[in-house]
């Protein structure tokens, strides 16, 4: 009787043994379930998953919009705010409809400086929120043009002058009497001798013959 006494003491240890030990792991298993569930659901946001531009972006050219996507569907009150370094508000976007994963704001094109993008999400999936996140970029000043160069001057021969030949003076022609018989003087200078002489003939002519006549 003693021998079936300890044996089934022994027994019962066993099993108060397994007992615990199952239930330690029931325990552990649940607790872990837990943890799982709880990071589930903090983890339950519609978080920001892709942004153009990206955060910390350093950009050349400036842009024109800014598109932010999401891990879950968005609801009502959801929005995104841009914002230039004194905190100014450049544009701001909601969902275009509930259950879309994308805000999109449309602007004209930036100046130099750093802006924020100020994210602000309702999830329509679990209804959790609000998830408020930040996104920065900056803009660089452009590049100035580089200056045209000035064309030098050209090592080009340049083309042989020509000699300018001074016209030659020919003689001077003598002018021609006019029609009307008033000429130079050297006209008359020439006629008034032989008048004379003719005169001065015709009077010896006429005396010769007067005196031979009288003899």
């Amino acid at each position: 009787m003693r021998l079936r006494t300890l044996t089934d003491v022994n027994r019962l240890q066993i099993l108060e043994r397994s007992a615990s030990r199952r239930a330690v792991a029931v325990a552990v298993a649940g607790g872990l379930l837990l943890t799982l569930t709880m990071s589930a659901v903090a983890a339950a946001h519609a978080e920001i998953a892709t942004s153009t531009p990206a955060d910390e972006a350093v950009l050349a050219t400036p842009p024109t919009e800014i598109v932010v996507t999401y891990t879950q569907g968005l609801d009502e009150g959801s929005s995104i705010v841009l914002r230039d370094a004194s905190g100014t508000e450049i544009a701001r976007a909601v969902p275009a409809s509930i259950g879309v994963k994308e805000m999109r704001a449309t602007f004209a094109p930036l100046t130099p400086g750093t802006y924020t993008i100020e994210s602000t999400t309702f999830s329509s999936e679990d209804g959790e929120g609000p998830e408020r996140e930040t996104l920065t970029f900056t803009v660089l000043e452009p590049t100035p043009a580089p200056p045209t160069a000035t064309p030098g001057p050209t090592n080009e021969p340049s083309a042989p002058q020509t000699p300018t030949l001074a016209p030659t003076e020919g003689p001077t022609p003598s002018p021609a009497p006019s029609a009307d018989g008033s000429g130079s003087g050297s006209s008359t200078d020439v006629l008034l001798p032989i008048a004379v002489v003719g005169l001065v003939i015709g009077g010896g002519l006429a005396f010769f013959l007067r005196r031979r006549g009288g003899a």
